[in-house]
């Protein structure tokens, strides 16, 4: 499966407030405020959890794209960088032409 939107780095709670609609989410770590913005994203990297995580089990209860364990994740795409994942093969492709 590949989506393709704009990575928005969450590196405090301060930065789910800029969340948009269609926004493919890269962090360390999920708080349970990422419940609330579900609705608006497409999918969502994440760096340090595990398979039975909050943030994994509720992503996989509402259908969100996730991969989680992905290293240096929140540092290999900018912030509204346009690009493409393909969950399935946990590959991540950069746009140069957006």
């Amino acid at each position: 499966m590949e989506i393709k939107g704009k990575a928005k780095i969450i590196k405090s709670e301060k930065d789910y407030l800029s969340i948009e609609d269609g926004d493919i989410l890269f962090m360390r770590n999920a708080s349970p405020e990422i419940f609330i913005h579900f609705h608006k994203i497409k999918a969502m990297i994440i760096e340090n959890t595990s398979l039975l995580s909050h943030a994994a089990i509720l992503a996989r209860e509402h259908n969100i794209p996730h991969n989680i364990g992905v290293e240096n994740a929140t540092s290999i795409v900018s912030d509204g960088e346009i690009i493409i994942i393909d969950i399935k093969n946990r590959k991540i492709t950069k746009c140069k032409n957006y």
